[in-house]
């Protein structure tokens, strides 16, 4: 009888191990495909560390003033942002930090911090982007990357004079800095900033064109091409460089420019139809797609608008006055039919 129960013991015993076993093995499967299913996630302590670090860094002090005594330094963790910035596959950083009091007085200001990931949960510091601060009408407000593009917006600052909405805005990471590719078309900052400031213009592949600049850098980005001096004599003014110092004009795809003896240059005409390219103004992004009512519902009716038949097609264009308190304006050639913006050209007043 004694054996017998010793029999059942054993029996009921293995039983009951080959089910723990067997829910090992099970549990164990469950857990390994659990772990390949949760993304990895970015080593936030190594980020903070090489975020400490970098206030240590002379360099980074002497950029952002923090060596004068009573400079403060301080991170918004709450809005760290991480994706691929650079697309090679390995997440990246951005930091939002304030620094304030400097030189003793009540200021601030707003950074992002840009980090690129490495492999090993290294972090690589390659710049920082200026967001705004106590000086500024509106600061800017980063909330996403995403496959390359970061997406947030500009916001009016509590100090701001004027009523703004905040406005949809885009960037990418380019070159230790963040460029911005759009910003949604605006009112005046000022009541009384009825001007069009062309910021720059940047190519299909996001490359900054600036209004005026030296010839040799055009040709950097643009490639080489010749100085062409028209037919015609020029007249003793309208250009954009004085008679005297007009060398001839250059003409690229979409862009034409006036250069002078000193191998200076000036965009004088730029086409956008067909051309993908982006214009950055005070008054938000400019593309081919642009509308006429929109430019109009910015400007109203404080600009000169003519209407005209330029090569059988029905042509609106608008003066708008490319600084405060000038003649020299900017004409914006619109097709009627479309709505849509063709070109723009520089006419300079004759003094």
């Amino acid at each position: 009888m004694i054996f017998k129960n010793i029999a059942l013991l054993v029996g009921l015993v293995s039983l009951f191990s080959c089910g723990q076993n067997q829910n090992e093995q099970t549990s164990q499967v469950e857990v390994d495909n659990l772990i390949e299913s949760i993304p990895t996630t970015p080593d936030t302590l190594a980020l903070s560390k090489a975020f400490k670090d970098l206030q240590h860094n002379p360099k980074f002090i002497k950029e952002m003033l923090l060596d004068d005594g009573f400079a403060a330094m301080g991170e918004i963790d709450e809005e760290r942002l991480f994706g691929d910035l650079n697309g090679d596959g390995i997440t990246d950083a951005i930091i939002p930090y304030m620094v304030n009091s400097r030189g003793g007085g009540n200021n601030w200001t707003f950074h992002y911090a840009i980090f690129l990931g490495k492999e090993e949960s290294k972090w690589n510091y390659v710049g920082f982007f200026n967001r705004g601060g106590s000086a500024s009408e509106y600061y800017v407000k980063l909330d996403k990357i995403d496959n390359g593009q970061i997406s947030g917006y500009h916001t009016q600052s509590s100090n701001s004079n004027y009523q703004m909405k905040d406005l949809p805005a885009t960037y990418i990471y380019q070159n230790g800095n963040l460029v911005k590719t759009y910003l949604k078309l605006h009112k005046a900052d000022y009541d009384d900033s009825d001007f069009l400031h062309i910021e720059t213009i940047q190519t299909s592949n996001n490359q900054n064109i600036s209004i005026v600049g030296r010839f040799k850098d055009y040709q950097n980005i643009l490639g080489e091409n010749k100085v062409e001096f028209p037919e015609e004599e020029p007249e003793e003014c309208g250009s954009y460089y004085d008679y005297e110092d007009f060398a001839g004009f250059v003409y690229y795809p979409f862009l034409t420019m006036e250069t002078n003896g000193s191998n200076e240059a000036a965009v004088v005409d730029i086409t956008l139809n067909g051309s993908n390219y982006k214009i950055q103004t005070n008054k938000g992004t400019i593309t081919e797609k642009t509308q006429l009512n929109e430019i109009l519902s910015i400007f109203g009716d404080q600009i000169e608008i003519n209407y005209s038949d330029n090569n059988k097609n029905k042509i609106v264009d608008l003066r708008i006055p490319t600084e405060e308190n000038t003649k020299d304006a900017w004409i914006l050639f619109f097709n009627e039919d479309t709505g849509t913006l063709d070109s723009l050209a520089l006419l300079m007043a004759c003094h």
